[in-house]
């Protein structure tokens, strides 16, 4: 996304703000409707299912995630937004949409399976309040890291750097903290 916010910014910055600020208000909106079936989910579960279950369950697929993160396999539907809506819609509209559609989750690649983990966590572990938590908290970061990166002009250099240098370090990292929160939870679970 900075590679496509970068260049706006430095063409025109009315534009380049309008971009962010839609990319900021699509995140958001999609947020919320994603949020409360989640909500639901949760309380659901929470009800019918016996707690330590749902731990063991959710430590399983934490595991799981872990290990294909660290075999470079991040589970994600391979698909993006078509790129001519980069030249038919004008910055508000296209920052709107990416917006949405980066909120959606499961539409857009993933570096790691972090986020899928920590969703599971609050849905299924976590109290109710988590499930928003989660999402807004990941859109803080992926939002503030897109602008700040915007506005520092790194939009020409990050995509290459992040995706051939930083990426399977990263991958590989998320990808062992999982494996170790999970063995770690099941121990507990086992043991304690």
């Amino acid at each position: 996304m900075v590679g496509v916010s970068d260049p706006e910014l430095k063409a025109d910055r009315t534009n380049g703000v309008r971009l962010l600020g839609g990319l900021t208000a699509g995140y958001l909106t999609a947020t919320v409707l994603i949020a409360i079936p989640l909500i639901g989910v949760a309380a659901l579960s929470q009800q019918l299912v016996d707690p330590r279950i749902t731990r063991i369950a959710v430590l399983l697929v934490m595991l799981g995630l872990g290990i294909a993160d660290l075999a470079g396999r991040t589970p994600y539907r391979d698909r993006q937004v078509p790129q001519r809506f980069a030249r038919e819609l004008g910055p508000l509209p296209r920052g709107l949409l990416w917006g949405f559609d980066l909120a959606l989750l499961v539409t857009t690649q993933k570096t790691a399976s972090v986020l899928w983990a920590a969703l599971l966590g609050a849905v299924f572990v976590g109290p109710v309040t988590a499930v928003p938590s989660v999402l807004l908290a990941a859109g803080v970061v992926y939002l503030g890291g897109v602008s700040v990166l915007s506005f520092a002009g790194a939009g020409r250099i990050t995509g290459l750097w992040f995706g051939v240098t930083l990426l399977p370090w990263l991958q590989r990292g998320a990808g062992l903290s999982l494996v170790a929160l999970a063995a770690a939870g099941l121990i507990m679970e086992a043991f304690g």
